[in-house]
């Protein structure tokens, strides 16, 4: 099955001799899978019950939050690289300021390069319908 896009405007452009519009691609998901449906798949291919695989992937995100929230990078072979970034609600001013509201901003995830390589030949189609805007040229 190939993964689906849309086009999008590319916005923001500062140079004002930039007249025709320009579009990226956007992945759009058709589908959003569960724990239940990774365990169903795993189950075919292994000798674990759905229940024990469901207890494995929660136990797996429960140690990966206890790692994470440790300050530490998990990486899982053959998926990927997981680790927190972090933001301040204020601009920070100088080297040694005090009582900053340091905060979590978001956990990133960096796709390991066997994940990739298994990728390189994915094909692409558009999805045909672009809800959010019309990309047709304004003739």
């Amino acid at each position: 099955m190939a993964i689906k896009y849309e086009l999008y405007p590319i916005t923001g452009i500062t140079q004002e001799n930039e007249k025709e519009k320009r579009f990226y691609p956007r992945v759009v998901c058709h589908n959003t899978r569960s724990n239940e449906d990774i365990a169903k798949k795993l189950h075919h291919r292994s000798t674990y019950t759905p229940g024990e695989l469901i207890g494995m992937l929660e136990s797996i995100a429960n140690i990966m939050h206890e790692m994470i929230s440790n300050g530490e990078c998990v990486h899982l072979d053959g998926i990927g690289f997981f680790q927190a970034t972090a933001t301040c609600r204020k601009p920070i001013k100088e080297m040694n300021a005090r009582n900053l509201k340091i905060e979590l901003k978001d956990v990133t995830y960096r796709p390991d390069a066997k994940m990739k390589r298994a990728m390189a030949h994915a094909t692409f189609e558009c999805s045909g319908a672009n809800t959010h805007f019309d990309v047709r040229s304004e003739e």
